[in-house]
């Protein structure tokens, strides 16, 4: 769990690195523009942008984060499902990069998704799996139906194993 934390903390440092520094060179821009309307326009997209995803990142942090190391540590039995999404930026044909997203589907019906890179996300399930032997992992329509119907019904028997 201290390795998912972790990561999940790596996660949001670098999305938070990342965001300041567009916030900061469209403020420089700003700065350095000599009123020239397009570097104007182009500073204020740099800024908003940054500020934007800024402020994403830090209720990210605040919300699904915590509340899934909470249901780690001390409900585990609540996490029924857990499966990854990996999404490829391709525009004309050329990855740009790959990001990921690591989703705990809950007992009472809600979820948590977790963005990670994707590098990462086979480790950590596998990690999980031994933190979580009593929950299914990897997507599948059949689960998808079984959890929509009752999410109890992805529940592995660990007793048997």
């Amino acid at each position: 769990m201290i390795y998912l934390a972790d990561k999940i903390e790596k996660e949001q440092r670098l999305k938070s690195i990342v965001s300041s520094m567009l916030l900061s060179i469209g403020i420089l821009l700003f700065y350095f523009s000599n009123n020239h309307p397009a570097i104007l326009i182009i500073s204020m997209i740099l800024s908003l942008t940054g500020l934007k995803f800024l402020m994403e990142t830090f209720k990210e942090n605040e919300t699904e984060n915590a509340r899934l190391l909470y249901v780690l540590e001390y409900s585990p039995k609540e996490i029924v499902w857990i499966y990854s999404i990996i999404t490829e930026n391709m525009p004309f044909g050329i990855r740009l990069f790959k990001k990921g997203m690591l989703l705990f589907k809950l007992n009472d019906g809600n979820e948590i998704g977790i963005p990670l890179p994707e590098r990462d996300i086979r480790d950590i399930s596998e990690k999980l799996q031994k933190i979580l032997p009593h929950a299914t992992f990897g997507y599948s329509k059949d689960k998808m139906q079984w959890y929509v119907v009752d999410p109890h019904l992805l529940y592995k028997d660990t007793e048997k194993e």
